[in-house]
């Protein structure tokens, strides 16, 4: 079934192994020449190499609406009201304004990324976050990582997600960034 995207036998006889062994068989990546092939827990995914342009990153410069791989990013500005619960939604995150500040930069997740979740005191991998939360292919290409800059592997928030520890809102926050995520199958 496999032969007609050009798969090598090598690669083949190496995607065999793993489906029938007692490994785990979830995020494993084997490309041929024109195709990428993903197990995830119940499914192959095959995609075309380069089918989809990605967009790295995203600068948010204040309150709006951005977009960033399919996935629509609002973010607005509010007064802190004591009686907003914190607690909020999935697909929605809060953070301290004064701890993350305009600009910031919403982008796609690279190896490396790590953050301190909220409530924890040690470091996470994001690949490790997203092992727990039972991510596959897509999800993690659709995940959107805020950071203060491009190149940082300290990442602020999972957003809609997590946040890092230190951009909780605390007593003596007085603006907040609210920051929700939509994807093409929520607009």
């Amino acid at each position: 079934m496999l032969e007609p995207y050009g798969f090598s036998s090598a690669v083949l006889e190496s995607l065999e192994n793993l489906l029938s062994s007692d490994r785990t068989v979830s995020g494993k990546r084997f490309e041929s020449g024109g195709y990428v092939l993903f197990t995830e827990r119940d499914e192959i995914v095959i995609e075309e190499k380069n089918s989809v342009v990605r967009d790295t990153m995203v600068e948010v410069t204040g309150p709006g609406t951005y977009e960033l791989n399919g996935v629509r990013i609002i973010v607005e500005q509010l007064d802190r009201n004591p009686s907003m619960p914190l607690k909020q939604p999935d697909g929605v995150v809060v953070m301290d304004a004064s701890k993350i500040g305009f600009p910031f930069i919403c982008r796609s997740w690279k190896q490396g990324d790590w953050m301190i979740p909220f409530g924890m005191k040690g470091k996470k991998k994001i690949s490790d976050l997203f092992a727990d939360l039972k991510y596959g292919h897509k999800e993690k290409q659709q995940a959107v990582m805020i950071v203060s800059d491009i190149l940082d592997e300290h990442v602020s928030a999972l957003a809609g997600v997590r946040i890092d520890n230190g951009f909780k809102v605390g007593r003596t926050t007085e603006s907040i960034i609210r920051i929700t995520l939509k994807t093409d199958n929520q607009l």
